[in-house]
């Protein structure tokens, strides 16, 4: 039984390592780690295995066992058998990490369970833009599916009343826009096919001639606390509830 619970120990506290150094690869933004995090875990294991077999061994090699790293990692598991508080503190990271991914899946599911912004955008603009007023959006729209269906079609017309602004369309245009000189055309992309000045016109009309009316947003909730996805990835924050403005020319 003193085995059993000392080898779950040694469990929980490699497992709480590799939830740490998960989540400190995780944290910083290195191109190539994304490729590698499919191979962390199995090195984790072999890890693992490695040390586990030569406490298992109690390190019976001579050469290992006088050795520098061989009285280092023997002195390392017995200090990690021994201690109580490690078991408590690797429960601690271990609950925490769950609990914190248990917050953010409930508060993003959240969203799924509420209308949509593009139904809740139809719903507004049958009830309070008359037929007869025109409602513009931007000449290229990547993301089109996203945009609300209506009984109407929506205008390029520059003298519309109304315009209509799906945000992570925005988003992309005025990213390109900012940083054009790095953004050269590539082969494989049909960037020509793409109206990228009609569009970043169109943006820049709305600033100078159009006055913001109304937010559609679904804001993360968890028991009524609101959670930031500022910094979620952009398709879980433009494809799973993308945010809309709708703006109305000044007179």
């Amino acid at each position: 039984m003193r085995a059993l619970v000392t080898r779950r120990k040694i469990e929980l506290a490699l497992l709480a390592f590799v939830i740490l150094y998960l989540l400190f690869v995780g944290a910083h933004k290195v191109k190539f780690a994304r490729h590698l995090l499919i191979v962390y875990p199995v090195m984790m294991v072999l890890a693992a295995a490695i040390v586990s077999r030569i406490n298992a061994h109690n390190v019976s090699s001579p050469e290992l066992k006088h050795g520098e790293i061989g009285r280092l990692i023997s002195a390392l598991l017995t200090r990690v058998e021994s201690a109580p508080t490690w078991g408590i503190f690797a429960r601690f990271v271990v609950g925490t990490v769950a609990l914190y991914s248990l917050v953010y899946t409930a508060a993003f599911a959240s969203v799924l369970w509420a209308q949509p912004t593009r139904e809740e955008v139809s719903v507004w603009i049958t009830a309070n833009i008359p037929n007869e007023e025109d409602i513009s959006c931007a000449p290229e729209v990547l993301f089109d599916w996203l945009l609300p269906e209506l009984a109407r079609e929506l205008a390029h017309d520059e003298e519309a009343a109304w315009a209509l602004v799906l945000v992570p369309n925005a988003e992309v245009f005025q990213r390109y826009g900012d940083a054009r000189a790095e953004s050269a055309p590539m082969d494989w992309y049909p960037l020509e096919e793409v109206a990228v000045e009609e569009t970043l016109a169109f943006y820049e009309r709305i600033r100078e001639g159009y006055e913001l009316q109304k937010i559609f947003r679904r804001v993360p909730q968890f028991l009524g606390i609101r959670i930031s996805d500022a910094r979620a990835p952009f398709p879980m924050r433009a494809l799973v509830h993308p945010e809309m403005r709708l703006y109305r020319r000044r007179e």
